[in-house]
This record gives structure tokens, C-alpha cells and sequence, in this order.
């Protein structure tokens, strides 16, 4: 990997590790019992759910903040907000126990745990694409999936439960911000990427008026994303969580191999075009969306013809329900390669409200008409139908809008 330039060992490093947790799915499938598996995916999905006010989306905009002060300022308050959001997971997770629901209480306290664990890992991947200190983000990326694979694994053996693949997950993730702030205090900055450090900047880079919507379009893009899981297991239950879930984890642990590395990389690629002068947005966000295209093609074609056939013989018998609901979600996963990683990139160039407009309507067509679906047919199939559907359609214009928003920062330069 040392061969490799800065930015190709970030990608290859994000393959290696989501290589590992897509390795891993066979073991937890044969050893975790569905229902934990399902409450396992539920916290998962919350946690997930609520990044966008457990990171206040700085993770997004630092790449663009060259005041050291301001930064730090930043990145405080992001580390606050998700504390606080472990506190009422654990508060709500005490009321729960305290009425006798101890599976919610189980899912309430695991969410708000998992919740810190990725939001303390965006935020210290925001530090290192801002200081351009590539080389140890790709040691995080790697560190971060090999030891979630790993640890998850052997939970599955000795205690196959919701809550210790939770305690894997955090493990992991401490590790991988432990090895990584390591690498970073050796590794040495290429000065060709390397951004210009202020002090005493007077411009807040991050005011309210650009938060309030970044949050706002980022909580109900992770809201509709995390509804694959969340809606079904609300209406139909843990079981139906599970399958949901796992069919979630398949289509997108391929897709995560790369597509988080160029999403860094396209990340990257327009800070650097935002601080020249007269930087082309657009000419920078090309190659990213040829590349997702490519992967959107290939693996959405895989996961909807090739993928069922492997169900029984790599899950087992008790994960058939998967070869029906694989083909059903490889449009929704095809446009979500190449829209989704483009987000960040969106907040990067100011169209966080033009985002937020769509993501509202997004959530009441996708999240309210599953929900409607599932309540109505209270079967799964015609659930995820209308959810895939929905969920392609909105994101094929997240896409537009990233582009527009390119073009009109051109044209303005």
C-alpha cells in the first residue's frame, strides 16, 4: 500500500476493510440468532439515523475551514452533541427497563452507545481530509473494518447477542481512531494537497444559518436510508428487521468496499478547486461520477441477478426470503452509489438547502408510504417494493442538484 499514491490508499484501504466486514456476514448469519440480529440492525439503524445531530454534519464542512481555531471550535461542539444524545439513549433506555420492556431498553442504550462510536469516527475522518493527512485516514478506514469483522466474529461464538456485537463495534471503532491519530502525529503532509492554516479568522465558516439545514437534509437522508429497517421492524416486527437488514447489510457492504474512499476522494478533489482561484467544481466532481457509475452498474447488476442464487448456500435455508428482496433493493442500491457519497460534496458548495427541500418531500413519499404499505399489506415484499422505488427516485435528484449546484459555482467563478 505504500507504493500507492495518498488518495488510492484511501480507497484501497476502505475496500480491504468493508472487504472484511462483508467476509463476516456468513459467520454472523449462521451463528446469531435473527431476532438478535434484527435488534442488533434496529440500534444500528438509529444510531446511524441520528449522525447527522451527533456530528452537526462538521465532518462535512471541515475539509473547507482553514482557521485552526475555529476547527477545533467546531469539532467541540459536534463531540457535545453527541454526548448528549448518549445521555437520553441512556435515560430513555433506564425509563424503558424501569416498565418492563428490556428489549427496548437493550435497543434504546445500544443506539445511543453506537451512536458516539460513528459519530467520534466522521469527525475524526472531517480532521484528517482537512489537514490532508491521507496516508492516516486510510489507516483508520482499514484499521476501522478489519477490527469490526474481526471482533464482531468472535462475539458471534462466545455471545451472540445484540448487545456484545455492539461492544465489538465500539472496540473497533476505538482502536481505529487510536491507530490512526498515531499515524497522523508521524505522517508527513504532501505539499501539494496540504491546506492553508489561518489564525484569527473573523468569518464564522459554519454559522447557524448553514447548520440548522445541513442537519436538517442530513437527519432525514440518514432517516430515509435507516427506514429499510426501522419501518419494517416497527410494523411487522424484529424478524422482518432482520431480513431487512441483512439484505441492507449485502447490498451495501460491496458498495462501502470503494465507494466511501471516493467519496473522500471527491471531497478532497473539490476543497482543493473551492480554495484556487477560479477552480472548476464540476471538472473536479467528474471523474468521482464516472467511477460511481461504473460501480453502481456492476454491483447493482450483481446483488439483482447473481446474489440470490448465493443466498442458501453462503447464508442458509433460514435466510431464503432474501433471494425475493436482493433484486427488489439493487435499483434503490444502484442510485444511492451514485448520489449519496456526492452529499458532502453538495454541503462543500452551499447547497445544503436546496437539499433539505428535497430530502422533506423524499422522507414523506419514502417513510410515510412505507409505512402506509407495510401497515396496510403487513407483508414485506410490497414494503420493500415502494421503499426501493421511492428511495431510487429521490436520489436521482440528490444527483441533479449536486450537479446544478457545481455548475452554478462555476458560472459564479
Amino acid at each position: 500500500m505504500a507504493k500507492l499514491g495518498p488518495r488510492r490508499q484511501v480507497v484501497f484501504a476502505q475496500a480491504v476493510g468493508q472487504l472484511a466486514v462483508l467476509a463476516s456476514t456468513p459467520v454472523l448469519s449462521r451463528l446469531v440468532p435473527v431476532g438478535e440480529l434484527g435488534q442488533y440492525q434496529i440500534a444500528l439503524a438509529l444510531a446511524l439515523a441520528l449522525q447527522p445531530v451527533a456530528t452537526l454534519r462538521v465532518d462535512f464542512v471541515l475539509p473547507g475551514v482553514t482557521d485552526d481555531h475555529r476547527a477545533r471550535r467546531l469539532v467541540t461542539r459536534a463531540h457535545l452533541s453527541g454526548l448528549i444524545l448518549l445521555l437520553v439513549a441512556l435515560s430513555a433506555g433506564g425509563i424503558f427497563w424501569v416498565l418492563g420492556r428490556q428489549q427496548l431498553a437493550l435497543i434504546a442504550c445500544c443506539a445511543g452507545v453506537l451512536t458516539v462510536a460513528y459519530s467520534w469516527l466522521a469527525l475524526d475522518g472531517g480532521e484528517f481530509l482537512r489537514a490532508r493527512r491521507l496516508r492516516a485516514l486510510a489507516v483508520r478506514n482499514l484499521v476501522s473494518g478489519l477490527a469490526a469483522a474481526v471482533l464482531q466474529c468472535v462475539v458471534a461464538v462466545f455471545a451472540p447477542t445484540a448487545v456484545m456485537l455492539t461492544v465489538a463495534i465500539v472496540l473497533a471503532r476505538f482502536a481505529a481512531v487510536l491507530l490512526s491519530r498515531k499515524a497522523r502525529d508521524s505522517d508527513r503532509r504532501d505539499k501539494q494537497v496540504a491546506p492553508t492554516m489561518t489564525k484569527g479568522d473573523s468569518v464564522d465558516p459554519y454559522p447557524i444559518r448553514r447548520m440548522a439545514p445541513a442537519v436538517g437534509t442530513s437527519l432525514l437522508d440518514t432517516l430515509i436510508m435507516q427506514s429499510l429497517v426501522v419501518v419494517p421492524g416497527a410494523a411487522l416486527g424484529s424478524e422482518a428487521a432482520g431480513y431487512a437488514g441483512m439484505s441492507q447489510r449485502i447490498t451495501t457492504s460491496p458498495a462501502s468496499l470503494i465507494v466511501g474512499g471516493l467519496s473522500q476522494v471527491a471531497q478532497s478533489h473539490v476543497a482543493e478547486a473551492l480554495r484556487e482561484p477560479g477552480g472548476r467544481a464540476l471538472q473536479a466532481l467528474r471523474p468521482s461520477i464516472k467511477h460511481l457509475t461504473l460501480v453502481a452498474v456492476v454491483l447493482g447488476f450483481s446483488v439483482a441477478v447473481i446474489a440470490p442464487h448465493l443466498v442458501v448456500p453462503v447464508l442458509g435455508a433460514a435466510w431464503s426470503p432474501l433471494e425475493v428482496l436482493l433484486p427488489i433493493t439493487a435499483p434503490a442500491l444502484a442510485m444511492q452509489i451514485v448520489s449519496l457519497p456526492l452529499v458532502p460534496v453538495a454541503m462543500v458548495l452551499r447547497a445544503e438547502t436546496a437539499l433539505l427541500r428535497l430530502n422533506i418531500f423524499r422522507f414523506i413519499a419514502i417513510v410515510g408510504g412505507t409505512a402506509l404499505v407495510a401497515a396496510a399489506s403487513g407483508e414485506l415484499v410490497p414494503t420493500i417494493i415502494w421503499w426501493s422505488v421511492t428511495t431510487a427516485l429521490g436520489y436521482a435528484g440528490q444527483l441533479w442538484i449536486v450537479i446544478a449546484s457545481a455548475r452554478r459555482h462555476d458560472r459564479a467563478n
